[in-house]
Formats: C-alpha cells, structure tokens, sequence
C-alpha cells in the first residue's frame, strides 16, 4: 500500500466517513446488554479516529484501540483521552483479556493472506477466540465479491466545502483495489496527496468456516440494526459458547 491514512486522508474519514462506524458499535453495546454485560473491555481492531470507541467509553466499557495509521490513532486520542489506542498491526498487538472484539469499515479486509509466509485470519481468529472469554463477542464486517461485479474498473469523485476525493476502483479476481487522490484546501490552494489500498474479497462461507474452526458460533447479516452495509457488505456476530 502506498501510504495508509496520513494526515489529510484521516482528517476527511473523521470528517464524514464515520456512520458505520457508529452504527456499528451501538449495535454492540445493546447486543452486550441483551446479555447482561455492561461494563468489560471492547479491543477495537482498525479503531481509525475513534468514532466507535468513543460511543463504547460512553457506555461504560474500557477500550483498546488499534490502528496502524498514526494519524488516526491522534485523532482518537485527542477525542477520547479516557481510551488506550495503540499504533500497530492488529495481527502482532498483543490482545487483553475482553467482553468484545470489534473491527468495523471492513478493516479486516486489509489483511492480505500470505499462507505460511505472514499472518492469516486463521491465526488472527484464534488470537481473538483466547482473548475471548465465555460469552465474548466478536463482531466486524467485511465485502464480498458483489463490488464492481461484471466491472473490472470504476471511478467515483466526492467533493466536501474542503476537499475533492477520486477514486479509482479495480477489481483484479478477489482483490479491490483503490487508487485515491484527495485534494484537500490549504488556505488559498489546495495539497494533494495519494494512497493505494487493497482489500481481499471474500466469501462468507470461508469466513464461517474459519470461525467454526476456532469455537465461533456466527451469525451473518447484511446490516447493524437498521443501518443497512454497502453493496456487498456483510456483518458477523460471533459468539463464544
């Protein structure tokens, strides 16, 4: 990946790119309440700029969150100083013991599977069913391979009161990848930067699979509460027995 959330492309995301985010970790907390647990520790993995996390101190529970943009771990820290936000990969950070583990805006998406050479979400799930005691929640959302079907490019252009953001999106098998530019105002002109991020494609059925594996109950859905997920998204909840 070339770059991965600096300064200027965190700032945007904080500024508008939050609603599943804050979606999500309200469906959590009530899913916490619906078994009786209201206080714990949530490990927000891919916490970006705190959106989640903040609603979780709010409701009472201690959050660790993690993230490997630096930039976004200091817009969480300066919104939720009560919170531990840690600047690393979620695959070598080491996990407390907690009530929850979430990962929302498909952050578990990033993670390129390399077999025997790197990290996997094989290792990652069993990671995270350790760190789960019983009764423990996993949630997080990912894509399937529905984006950009029968298309192997597409472009889309958003522009905000301080910003314009290009992306390109190229589909290449169960790889998306996306080219952004963001041109963001810097007093009478505007500085721009560049990113490349890639997310695998999966299907649903591989992740339960793996997740079974490791002593997951799952249940799939395509939306938190009414908060319906992009085209293609879908939403696990996990349990541990």
């Amino acid at each position: 990946m070339n770059g991965f959330y600096g300064p200027d492309l965190a700032m945007v995301h904080a500024d508008g790119y939050e609603s599943t985010a804050r979606h999500g970790a309200r469906y959590v907390v009530e899913a916490l309440a619906a078994r009786g647990v209201r206080n714990g520790t949530i490990v927000d993995l891919g916490c970006g700029s705190g959106a989640s996390s903040l609603i979780f101190t709010e409701a009472g529970f201690d959050v660790v969150g993690i993230d490997v943009s630096a930039a976004m771990i200091d817009i969480a820290k300066s919104r939720n100083p009560g919170a531990t936000f840690i600047v690393g990969d979620m695959h070598g950070a080491e996990l407390p013991q907690a009530a929850a583990v979430v990962s929302f805006n498909e952050c578990l998406a990033y993670v390129i599977e390399e077999g025997d050479h790197g990290p996997t979400l094989q290792s990652l799930f069993r990671r995270l069913r350790h760190a789960l005691g019983p009764g423990g929640l996993f949630v997080f959302d990912m894509l399937d391979e529905t984006p950009h079907a029968g298309s192997d490019r597409n472009v889309r252009f958003v522009e905000t009161e301080n910003s314009s953001i290009v992306v390109e999106a190229t589909r290449r098998g169960n790889l998306l990848m996306r080219d952004i530019t963001l041109f963001r105002k810097d007093g009478a002109s505007y500085r721009r930067t560049r990113e490349t991020h890639v997310q695998r494609l999966y299907d649903p059925a591989s992740i339960i699979a793996s997740l079974t594996k490791e002593g997951f109950a799952t249940r799939i859905d395509r939306s938190y509460g009414e908060h319906p997920l992009r085209p293609g998204g879908f939403m696990m909840e996990c349990t541990v027995d």
